[in-house]
């Protein structure tokens, strides 16, 4: 595909993928649309956003800011950034527990966990 890295494509739905090869093939947007049983008007939001998807996505999903544990974005999970940044603003585990409706131990383990995940130092 033209102009995308293997990191931005690998970022796309396999769906965005199929349908922006066939675009860049030369398969018209009807075409498409009969192919995937979908309309036409899906076809060209899945396009534009796709496109828009690969080319912002692949740069900020790698670069994000870090989170208070010093780890990227894109190494931890969302309820693990959730629960370092309510950590890092002075709430217990059994505060987290709650809004989580988990137990205090889990929230343990899981700040454990992302601490953990944030101490890794990258290879290559």
């Amino acid at each position: 595909m033209k102009g995308g890295t293997v990191a931005e494509l690998s970022l796309l739905r396999p769906v965005e993928r199929r349908m922006m090869a066939l675009k860049e093939a030369g398969h018209d947007e009807a075409a498409i649309a009969v192919k995937f049983r979908r309309s036409r008007r899906f076809v060209r939001q899945v396009l534009a956003l796709g496109g828009l998807r690969g080319a912002t996505l692949g740069v900020s999903v790698r670069t994000g800011p870090a989170e208070p544990g010093g780890a990227s974005r894109s190494e931890l999970s969302p309820r693990q950034r959730v629960v370092l940044r309510w950590r890092s603003r002075g709430a217990s585990y059994a505060e987290i527990a709650s809004r989580l409706r988990r137990s205090p131990s889990y929230v343990g383990r899981l700040e454990a966990i992302a601490l953990s995940r944030s101490t890794r130092r990258p290879t290559g």
